[in-house]
């Protein structure tokens, strides 16, 4: 409201903020401050496929810290920083398809299934191309990680665009 400066820190990637609270990935660890003050509330390793964690997603939601990177979805209480629950998935390969496309619509955390199809692709230029694609976008609890909806994805990874190059968005209604 005044403008003046409360708090300085370095710049880092992988920032989400609410009113509270300011979190980021440093290295291995999740690290929560105190929005008003810098003050350093919490450090968390959530669960991870290695020692240092990526640059993947992190949202801050009604209390809750989402952070996702290859495989690995995991929830964490904003308050402390203890693990709300945690969901793996198998790895096609490649890294398009991973858990960065994460996001909170009606109280629900949207994400590509774990459960993976193999399909045949439309033939480009003369050959055969098969496609490992997630087979639903599901909705989980943004508290518990129960599964709550499922939609099919239909024919939308069975085509030549570009889910590996560019995050998709989402409204309250489409995931794009």
């Amino acid at each position: 409201e005044t403008g003046r400066l409360n708090v300085e820190k370095q710049a880092v990637l992988n920032t989400a903020a609410d009113a509270d609270s300011v979190c980021f990935v440093d290295g291995g660890e999740i690290v929560c401050l105190d929005r008003q003050t810098g003050e350093t509330r919490w450090r968390a390793k959530p669960a991870a496929k290695g020692p240092e964690l990526w640059a993947g997603t992190l949202i801050i939601h009604n209390n809750v810290v989402l952070y996702a990177e290859h495989g690995v979805l995991t929830a964490l209480s904003v308050r402390d920083g203890s693990d709300l629950w945690t969901r793996e998935a198998k790895q096609p390969g490649g890294l398009w398809f991973s858990w960065k496309d994460v996001f909170v619509i009606d109280g629900l955390v949207w994400t590509w299934s774990e459960q993976l199809e193999m399909e045949p692709l439309p033939a480009a230029r003369g050959r055969q191309q098969r496609s490992l694609a997630p087979r639903t976008v599901n909705g989980y609890d943004l508290r518990s990680g129960e599964l709550v909806k499922e939609v099919a994805l239909g024919s939308i990874f069975k085509t030549h665009h570009h889910h590996r190059c560019y995050r998709n968005k989402a409204t309250p209604r489409y995931i794009l």
